[in-house]
């Protein structure tokens, strides 16, 4: 009885350790687009309605791509990550066109643009 105790607190330490690690990585993810949101709003000149989507939408982005598009995945079957990888920009490009104005629009993709110029982005085709 004693060794089925340990075994199941054994157990049950590492989910709830699993667990905490997992929702740590979302906070992460959630910061990371509050980051980006912020830093759009300073560039593009959005209200604080717009802020709040813009931040979704960077969240939804980085959550798909983090459990989705691992390098695992990319050496297991890259035609699939690929489509993914496409499939997650483009939805990601449409919801910034619903929130942003046309104006505000062109002067995200200018910046997209310029940053995968730079090389601060990897646009794969």
């Amino acid at each position: 009885m004693k060794k089925i105790l340990t075994v199941f607190s054994i157990a049950l330490g590492l989910f709830l350790c699993t667990s905490v690690a997992h929702a740590q990585d979302k906070e992460k993810i959630k910061e990371k687009a509050k980051q980006e949101a912020y830093s759009l709003s300073k560039d593009l000149g959005l209200d604080k309605a717009q802020q709040r989507k813009v931040a979704e939408n960077y969240y939804s982005y980085y959550l798909n791509t983090e459990t989705e598009l691992s390098e695992k995945k990319l050496k297991a079957d890259k035609e699939t990550y690929l489509q993914n990888k496409q499939k997650f920009d483009k939805s990601f490009h449409n919801n910034m066109e619903k929130i942003l104005s046309p104006v505000q629009m062109k002067k995200f993709e200018e910046k997209y643009n310029k940053e995968i110029s730079k090389g601060d982005i990897k646009k794969i085709k």
